[in-house]
């Protein structure tokens, strides 16, 4: 694990498993703490405090609410020592638990929308619409109405840095439908992108990916009617926007500039999963 000094963010592989780590609740000081026992195990508490970056009145809490969580043990001793619960047994139960709330959270929200969704939400009241959805809230909403919603073709075009959504269910339920999911990377010749986590899961639902060093822009196009075109790029600090067309010319304007590159892209290969085992 890097020590990073004080508080410095997480930087690397490092930070990506703590995103993750985050979704499932655990806070920053929890993260370092674990990270730390996971990979010296049978640590001490000043050792624990120094591969953690974590000070060292701190750690003995955070360890406490991290066996409390079923992810580490401690080994009494004249000095107690602490290593981790194997990562697939301690965080199944957590897993289940957080399954368990996304479901019924997805209930409530069927519900919802069932029962006070207005007429001019309908899907046949959106054609024709040119919409702008601002902050990634609204942004990650209307993406994933689309995808939920797609019928025959996926066109994405992506830059670095590669945004890590919550999109796997949703593309493996569009990939089981038939839908033709293609995903263009624009990255350095130089970039090992198939190592990177996000195109790895794309990779392993069934989804078409290749790279090139450079893409006019990012987009995305739905069934060849539907164009999502950002208005800034990842990197910037102002609002994300993103500008919907719903409008077929367009679209497929949008589409056939995406088969002239996507021809001239490489393919990015990785293990695919087995529908059977999906």
């Amino acid at each position: 694990m890097r020590t990073n000094g004080g508080n410095s963010p997480l930087q690397g592989e490092d930070a990506q498993i703590a995103q993750g780590l985050r979704s499932m609740g655990l806070t920053e000081y929890e993260i370092r703490v674990y990270l730390g026992i996971l990979r010296h195990p049978g640590s001490r508490i000043p050792e624990i405090a120094r591969h953690s970056s974590v000070p060292q009145p701190k750690v003995y809490g955070t360890i406490k609410r991290l066996i409390g969580r079923g992810l580490c043990e401690s080994h009494l001793g004249p000095v107690n020592t602490y290593s981790s619960v194997p990562p697939k047994a301690a965080f199944a139960p957590l897993l289940e638990e957080l399954k368990s709330q996304h479901e019924e959270a997805r209930d409530v929200v069927k519900s919802l929308q069932k029962e006070h969704a207005a007429p001019s939400d309908a899907h046949s009241a959106r054609e024709g619409r040119v919409k702008l959805f601002q902050g990634k809230q609204a942004i990650g909403r209307n993406f994933h109405y689309l995808l939920s919603a797609v019928e025959k073709d996926v066109a994405l075009v992506s830059r670095l840095p590669l945004v890590v959504r919550d999109d796997d269910e949703l593309l493996e339920a569009a990939l089981a439908r038939g839908v033709r999911v293609r995903i263009l990377s624009e990255v350095p010749a130089e970039y090992e992108i198939h190592k990177h986590p996000v195109i790895r899961r794309q990779l392993a639902l069934g989804c078409e990916s290749r790279r090139i060093a450079t893409v006019p822009m990012r987009m995305g196009v739905f069934d060849q009617r539907i164009a999502l075109l950002p208005m800034n790029e990842p990197h910037e600090k102002d609002t994300s926007m993103v500008l919907e067309v719903r409008n077929q010319g367009v679209a497929r304007g949008m589409l056939a500039v995406f088969d002239r590159i996507w021809e001239e892209a490489a393919p990015i290969t990785g293990s695919r999963r087995r529908r059977s085992e999906a």
